[in-house]
């Protein structure tokens, strides 16, 4: 059957995930009229909103290959139709767009081509009179005429005429407009404005006021935001990027040295010492301790500090403190060519390595940040010089402002990457007074661990004494919880290392290791035993707190992530449980700190959705939401009913940016601006989707990119200057454009000199039932402590992620290991939830049983909100129906049957047509022949023609095609798939475990860990969107916790003091 627009956007495998418009490619497209026949997309059909538009639909980022696509009718009404790629290649491309998205159309159905045959040849001469003039706004009506006369058409057409020019005059000062629309506002070009094209209008008497006042010609114009106002910074790093010149500025290597330099024969050493020299001659110049060099390193050459020197006789050595190019960063060939980063790395090299002396600065950008007029080193001359300002941590993604490395005397001491190094991989022994054999504690890995210390150990470290009783266990598996007894060394062996010091351990046992099963109340609640076990300090994860307690608070699982609860010991021999007789507070006194509590930061929520973000940060303690900004009313007013406390600006980002700029004090609805210094902590998810509509022109790309949301939402921070900056977006911000949107959001924050770090993080890895995974950058001022980004709470079976720029693989998110906790389940989340139907009947609600259920209860005693099923059609409803109540159950499990629908009607069976040699298929593809879907497609069908289809044709080309996510049925004991912004449709519609529908609102909130006192505003649809787009809370407030840990170390630094910006 075809789908229609709404199942189209919900649609996982062709859509962008969280975006507010999606955009699409169009294959055998035809257009047609309210009746359903073929029509010429006319703009007074266009008006009267009667035009529709049907063909296969494929991904924006789909370039050909292997690709299914869906059928897909009933898009529209198409509001607006639009060309681009002018300036590039022999093709103009049509786009089409309606209220809900864009689609460019790529290739019409056979029927359909007599209607596009004139039309192309208008987009044709179009194409040439835009290109001309572009390329000479002087052009005269006469050159223009020759331009035209003296083009050959490709495809053996007749050359065009003047009068073809005048016949299609308004067609073209149409499409003219729409071409200077999309140009930056900054760029003053207009090709509608040039002497030949005023010429045209005054020679058809066609009215045109400002270039787009007709309202003929507003069919044209392709909808979208409001243009965007940059700051100069941000500015400045677009324009560099897409400037003429950039490729022969960019700077990745020193200019060429002077080679009549020779090396001076002896090396003389200055000095007193003959193991620790002060300084040497190399190449006619005097080289000191803590002067920078250029080494010959490889195939390339290296920048380094010198530490010191020193001489392995007869070879005299430095010992430098590396840096390294923007090139070798993340930034790639977009970095500023006079910037070097500092690495955490230092070597050994022969002074004879030694190219010549650097020119090397160290810039503070703390000195001029409240003064938006920072200057770099080198910025308005060519000199060859180079400044730094940050270390760069390829491991861990992270510019941080960089320390001093270099001691005020060269004392022979190892240098700080040494220390580093060196405490990081020590083992140290502290022997115990009264044992010979025995150690009172042993630090490794920077921790120092004692007897009596709890500790985390790595899953299947240990077993238990009856091995649970059988009980499955299935999944990643949370980490091993032990008391350490004794601390002793291997006997065979004189190694220091991590594997031959060995720690005897008392076990805990977790509530799923015991009879109780993973559903019991607590999820921190772990049972004493005296089982012992002899484990190697390398299975070591790290300490956790272990509280004796009566009973566990009522505390959320949020701020309990690495805290467990203790009253009874458990015996794995009887499975009996055993109140512990001496009950006392013990946790340890040098593990995770419980951190104070810190003054909470002023917070603008922008593209604020409902309110996830903000949610989570508040749970965390980190955040007083004062403001938020969304241009949905539905969303806003959602987040005001969420947060009654804060200013919402309903209104769009750009617009809120211009009155910014303009110094505005008041908004057009009388609301009081945040003013620079009142913002400490900027937050927010741009869409990001615009990047995929980029045109294919230079020029053109660098306005997609200035107007794009994304420097919108950095110039606010430019603005701004607050203490701490957050982006987050979907998985793919990372690779939008080849990496560029990462790049260039990297590179304004360093110039402005923020602090920054981005990886992706995992949902499921944060106490929620959901695979859904998010890109951060979390930013610090200068002087600020830079956030680490959080360890898992839940264990998640999960591959880590990698990023390749230039070249390098970037690893991300590779921490998903172990975690101290269980996954939280589909179980956990929403068992507790009255049972529904598509009717609106709900049932009594049993109490809340699991701890994640507690949570999101909270103390909402009312009426439980939003927990409705949406009326789904009678086909819909028969397969959700004939879908098995089993874990993994989906499409497939359908059978090909006949059966009544709901309106009395009857489904049909799929019919499949005799290909020869006993091959039966839906379509000749499944033999290797071209494809004829619009042949061979059926509708009306139990078991879904379309995916039945793509599994055959897969299987006929070896590929992958059974979407096994389509139509699935949840698991108990499982977790969904990442929700989107709607809560139906055949591929991301969740269906619920053992119930014929797809999750309510409420339902799909919890999954994404709202609380149930979370309002939600609008229609079923709203609702689902504003969910779908929202960060989890959970995630947010794992985030928000590291902010809370930088801001308490920051608060300790100062000795006490309070924040003040």
């Amino acid at each position: 059957e075809l789908v229609c627009e709404e199942d189209l956007i919900a649609n996982a495998d062709v859509s962008l995930h969280d975006v507010d418009r999606q955009s699409y490619k169009v294959y055998d497209f035809s257009i047609y009229d309210k009746d359903g026949q073929p029509c010429y997309f006319e703009s007074r059909l266009l008006q009267k909103k009667t035009v529709f538009l049907k063909g296969n639909v494929k991904a924006i980022y789909d370039d050909g290959g292997y690709s299914e696509g869906i059928a897909c009718g009933s898009i529209g009404p198409v509001t607006s139709w639009w060309l681009t790629g002018f300036n590039s290649g022999d093709n103009v491309v049509i786009g089409m767009s309606t209220d809900c998205a864009d689609y460019y159309l790529v290739e019409p159905e056979p029927a359909y081509r007599i209607f596009m045959a004139q039309m192309m040849r208008q987009i044709a001469l179009t194409k040439i009179v835009l290109e001309t003039v572009s390329n000479n706004l002087d052009c005269s009506y006469e050159a223009l005429v020759d331009a035209v006369a003296s083009h050959k058409p490709s495809n053996g057409e007749k050359p065009y005429v003047e009068n073809e020019l005048l016949q299609h005059a308004r067609f073209i000062l149409g499409h003219a407009c729409s071409y200077d629309s999309a140009r930056a506002n900054w760029e003053k070009v207009s090709v509608s404005s040039a002497p030949c094209m005023q010429k045209l209008v005054n020679l058809c008497r066609i009215k045109l006021r400002n270039g787009q006042s007709n309202s003929e010609l507003q069919s044209y114009l392709r909808p979208g935001p409001s243009p965007a106002t940059c700051t100069p910074i941000v500015h400045e790093v677009f324009d560099m990027m897409f400037s003429p010149e950039m490729d022969q500025n960019l700077l990745d290597s020193p200019k060429e040295m002077d080679n009549n330099k020779e090396l001076c024969p002896d090396n003389v050493s200055v000095g007193t010492d003959d193991s620790v020299n002060l300084s040497i001659w190399a190449r006619g110049e005097r080289i000191m301790h803590g002067d920078y060099v250029l080494i010959e390193h490889f195939e390339s050459s290296r920048v380094g500090r010198v530490v010191r020197f020193f001489t392995e006789s007869p070879v005299q050595m430095a010992h430098l403190q590396w840096f390294c190019f923007p090139k070798e960063t993340v930034l790639g060939e977009i970095g500023n060519p006079h910037e070097l980063f500092m690495i955490p790395d230092c070597g050994d090299v022969k002074v004879e390595k030694i190219l010549q002396k650097m020119k090397v600065l160290r810039h503070d950008f703390t000195k001029t940040w409240n003064s938006n007029a920072d200057t770099l080193p080198f910025e308005k001359n060519n000199v060859n010089g180079y400044f730094y300002s940050k270390l760069y941590n390829r491991d861990e993604n992270r510019f941080e402002d960089a320390p001093d490395t270099i001691s005020s005397e060269a004392d022979g001491d190892l240098c700080y990457n040494c220390n580093l190094k060196r405490e990081q991989e020590m083992v140290k022994l502290y022997k115990a007074a009264h044992s010979a054999d025995t150690y009172a504690a042993v630090r490794w890995h920077r921790e120092t661990y004692r007897p009596g210390d709890f500790i985390l150990l790595e899953p299947g470290t240990f077993g238990f004494a009856k091995d649970q009783h059988g009980i499955k266990r299935s999944g990643a598996q949370p980490c091993h919880i032990a008391v350490i007894k004794r601390i002793f060394k291997d006997l065979k062996s004189n190694s220091r290392s991590a594997n031959n010091v060995m720690l005897q351990v008392s076990k805990y046992y977790r509530p799923e290791d015991t009879a109780l099963g993973s559903a019991y109340l607590h999820m921190n609640v772990i049972f004493a035993s005296e089982e012992l076990s002899t484990v190697h300090l390398s299975a070591v994860v790290r300490k956790t707190n272990v509280e004796y307690v009566a009973s566990p608070p009522t505390s959320t699982i949020w701020d309990l992530h690495n805290k467990f609860f203790c009253s009874q010991s458990y015996c794995a021999e009887t499975r009996t449980f055993t109140d512990l007789t001496c009950l006392k507070a013990r946790q340890n006194e040098d593990g995770d700190k419980e951190y104070p509590a810190v003054r909470r930061l002023r917070t603008l929520d922008v593209f604020a959705g409902c309110g996830g973000l903000s949610l989570g940060f508040e749970m965390a303690g980190v955040s007083e939401t004062r403001w938020a900004l969304e241009h949905c009313d539905a969303a806003a007013r959602a987040f005001q009913l969420n947060f009654p406390d804060a200013t919402v600006f309903i209104e769009d980002c750009n617009s809120f940016l211009k009155d910014i700029l303009e110094g505005k004090e008041t908004g057009s609805k009388g609301q009081r601006l945040p003013q620079r210094g009142d913002v400490e902590l900027l937050c927010g998810g741009p869409p990001c989707q615009g990047f995929s509509l980029l045109n294919r022109f230079r020029d053109g790309r660098s306005a997609r990119f200035k107007n794009s949301l994304v420097a919108s939402y950095l110039s606010l921070c430019d603005i701004f200057r607050p203490r701490y900056f957050v982006l987050e977006n979907v998985r793919n911000f990372a690779y939008v454009e080849q990496h560029l949107v990462l790049q260039l959001t990297i590179k304004c924050l360093l110039r402005m000199g923020y602090q920054c770090a981005f990886n992706i993080l995992q949902a499921r890895s944060f106490c929620l039932p959901q695979d859904r995974k998010r890109f951060f950058i979390i930013a610090a001022a200068p002087g600020e402590i830079l956030p680490k980004f959080p360890k898992p709470w839940s264990c998640s079976r999960d591959r880590s992620s990698h990023l390749k720029v230039c070249g390098q693989k970037y690893e991300l998110n590779t921490s998903l290991k172990y975690a101290p906790l269980r996954a939280v389940t589909i179980r956990d989340a929403i068992k507790d939830l009255a049972s529904v139907d598509t009717r609106g009947e709900v049932a009594a609600a049993p109490e809340p049983v699991s701890q994640f259920q507690q949570i999101m209860s909270g103390d909402n005693q009312g009426l439980l909100k939003d927990h409705h099923a949406k009326k789904l059609s009678p086909l819909i409803e028969a397969r959700l129906q004939h879908i098995p109540k089993h874990p993994g159950a989906n499409w497939q499990h359908l059978p090909d049957i006949a059966v009544p629908l709901s309106n009395g009607s009857m489904t049909e069976k799929l019919a499949y047509h005799d290909f020869g040699n006993g091959v039966k298929a839906l379509c000749c593809c499944a033999v290797g022949s071209p494809c004829l879907k619009s042949m061979y497609f059926q509708k009306n069908t139990l078991r879904p023609w379309n995916l039945t289809h793509k599994l055959e044709r897969a299987k006929a080309v070896e590929m992958r095609g059974d979407d096994s996510r389509a139509y699935s049925r949840l698991d108990w004991d499982g977790h969904a798939i990442t929700l989107t912004t709607t809560g139906v449709g055949s591929t991301h519609g969740c269906i619920h475990p053992d119930q014929d529908r797809f999750l309510t609102p409420r339902e799909r909130a919890r999954v994404q860990g709202f609380p149930d006192k979370t309002a939600f505003v609008g229609s079923i649809t709203d609702k689902n969107k504003q969910i779908g787009n929202a960060v989890p809370p959970p995630l947010a407030a794992a985030v928000g916790y590291e902010i809370v840990k930088s801001l308490a170390a920051s608060q300790e630094e100062r000795t006490g003091c309070c924040f003040s910006h």
